[in-house]
């Protein structure tokens, strides 16, 4: 049922005699009223097993399917399945302290142990919860996300501060550069109400967009000029003129091997002095110590420049032009200050007003204008403004705070339910296993009246073991062997008889520590309670037992003996033969 063979028992173990080369067990069962069949396939050859499934809407196919068909009942199986072959050692754990078999044995038959595996599973889900969150906050107390919640609601207020102070203060400079505009453009109006007043403005405007072309046309041009060597001065351009002309008369630059083997030759040096052998050979000697390829290719740069006779203005005549074109910007201004002080001299007092309120509103604008840039600057690093005065900065940190608030408050939820979740889930382990208990107790007991009908052993509780009414006053070996197996046999019937799942039940030796009147009980009872029973029996525990099922024609009786000459296994289904056989233990 595990899907697996027992590791203490191997293949070869099952096979009948040595002339036997494969073999087979198979398990019928009827699940949702599907009949499957789950068959093992032994190889006595190779010692090998393999396991078949077949359903009647799959067929067969290789392997243990029943996980994979009816993962629930595989589950349940999977817990349960050592209740259904009973043995002397489990009767001793049902009564032994410290053991739990009685408890784990309804756990496991009535699947109460899944609460534990869900309580499970919900923890590995909060340490999951907490491992993905770790990077932002793995806070989940309440206390916790009320102060991310304060400190949340902290940046929130100040960002919602910071952005109506930006609203002010773009709005007060879209006021005033309105209300300039407006000024500018009454002063233009005074101006052209009077005809001398007006030519006069008309002309100071037209002589003060010249001025300001020509300096934005000579500034360039005089950079232009700057950096030109020969505009400089006239000395300078001569000067380069003249290296110019010795550089082509010299044939220059050359490489220094040629440059020296052509001085070599004639009478006189470069310097003017006179050459002899001993001159023209040290000059040969070190002709090649001079000048590179990487030397030459620069002085060629520097002839090709002084050979370019494009048209340079002289350095100085721009600068003049220059600043002459500035005085005439200045003195144009100078001339609408003048016109502007006429004006008011002629009677013009709305312009004098309108000129300080204008110079109130520029200073006024500038003060807005920086503490709009310093509000909404770009810092180069978060961590070095005050998050209270900057906006960028107000805003990244009201963002990372509200991540992780949002992240605690989730799992502050998620915790909150996981735990009372899991409470629950123990809670619902707890009074199931209780009510099972007190279930189990009370119909063990109504078996135990059947079995033992001059016996007052009953169970009083079921506490991990088996608990005995008055116990305590039982005699200093506790109960019988034969009054501990029955108890037993009346709980796993009591247990199993309600249980979800009806498998075969194997029972290995069933009455050898019962007294005849016990078997006699015993083997009336448990036909009531299975309907399949696998039952080994020797022939000492035969009598009265064995005679419960006697004439039944739902019961069949086999007898396997082991052959004395070649060590095969016989079967003999013959009714007689059963009640005849002596097992070895019995003849010795």
């Amino acid at each position: 049922m595990k899907g697996k063979m027992d590791p203490s028992l191997s293949v070869s173990a099952l096979q009948a005699d040595r002339t036997t080369k494969e073999g087979s067990f198979e398990l019928h069962l009827s699940i949702d009223e599907e009949k499957v069949s789950i068959r093992i396939q032994c190889d006595f050859q190779m010692d090998r097993h393999y396991f078949y499934t077949t359903t009647a809407t799959k067929g067969t196919v290789s392997g243990h399917k029943l996980n994979e068909y009816y993962p629930a009942l595989a589950d349940a199986l999977r817990r349960s399945i050592d209740l259904f072959v009973f043995d002397g050692e489990l009767a001793r754990d049902m009564l032994t302290d410290g053991v739990n078999s009685a408890d784990d044995a309804i756990e496991a038959l009535y699947r109460t142990d899944t609460f534990k595996d869900l309580v499970r599973e919900i923890e590995s889900l909060k340490r999951a919860r907490k491992q993905r969150n770790r990077d932002v906050t793995t806070a989940s107390e309440q206390s916790a996300v009320d102060k991310l919640e304060r400190e949340f609601n902290e940046a929130k207020d100040v960002l919602d501060r910071l952005e109506q102070e930006k609203s002010t203060l773009e709005r007060g400079i879209r006021k005033i550069d309105k209300r300039v505009k407006e000024i500018d453009d009454r002063c233009r109006e005074l101006g052209f109400e009077d005809d001398e007043f007006r030519l006069r403005q008309q002309d100071i405007e037209d002589r003060s967009t010249k001025a300001r072309n020509d300096i934005e046309r000579l500034a360039p041009e005089t950079v232009f000029s700057f950096r030109s060597p020969l505009s400089l001065h006239s000395i300078v351009e001569v000067r380069l003129s003249a290296l110019n002309s010795t550089l082509k008369k010299r044939r220059l630059p050359r490489s220094s091997k040629s440059f020296f083997e052509e001085l070599a030759k004639e009478e006189t040096c470069i310097c003017g002095d006179a050459l002899d052998d001993a001159k023209r050979k040290h000059i040969l000697l070190h002709a090649e110590d001079h000048l590179g390829d990487e030397q030459v290719s620069v002085i060629n740069d520097i002839r090709y420049k002084l050979s370019d006779t494009v048209d340079r203005p002289e350095f100085s005549a721009q600068v003049t032009k220059l600043s002459e074109a500035e005085d005439k910007y200045t003195s144009v201004a100078q001339e609408r200050e003048r016109l502007d002080l006429e004006k008011i001299r002629a009677g013009k007092e709305e312009v004098e007003a309108l000129t300080s309120e204008k110079d109130a509103l520029v200073e006024d604008r500038i003060l807005k204008s920086q503490a709009l840039k310093f509000l909404t600057e770009e810092p180069v690093s978060l961590e070095d403004v005050d998050w209270k005065r900057n906006l960028r900065a107000c805003d990244a940190l009201k963002r990372d705070r509200e991540q992780a608030f949002n992240i605690a408050n989730s799992n502050n939820r998620y915790f909150s339910a996981a735990d009372k979740l899991a409470l629950a889930a123990n809670r619902a382990r707890t009074l199931s296993k209780e009510r099972l208990q007190a279930f189990v107790r009370d119909q063990t007991n109504s078996r135990l009246n059947s079995i033992l009908d001059n016996n007052n052993i009953r169970v009083s509780r079921i506490d991990g073991r088996l608990h005995l009414v008055d116990e305590e006053k039982l005699p200093k070996d506790g109960a019988s062997e034969g009054q501990k197996l029955a108890v037993c046999y009346a709980f796993l019937t009591a247990l199993l008889a309600e249980a979800p799942a009806r498998l075969p039940f194997i029972v290995d030796s069933p009455a050898v520590s019962l007294d005849l009147d016990l078997r006699k009980n015993v083997g009336k009872l448990i036909p009531k309670i299975f309907d399949q029973l696998i039952v080994f029996v020797i022939s000492s525990e035969r009598e009265g037992f064995a005679d419960a099922f006697k004439g039944r024609e739902d019961t069949q009786f086999l007898t396997a003996s082991i052959d004395q000459q070649d060590g095969s296994v016989e079967i003999d289904a013959n009714v007689e033969t059963f009640f005849r056989f002596q097992s070895v233990e019995a003849i010795q």
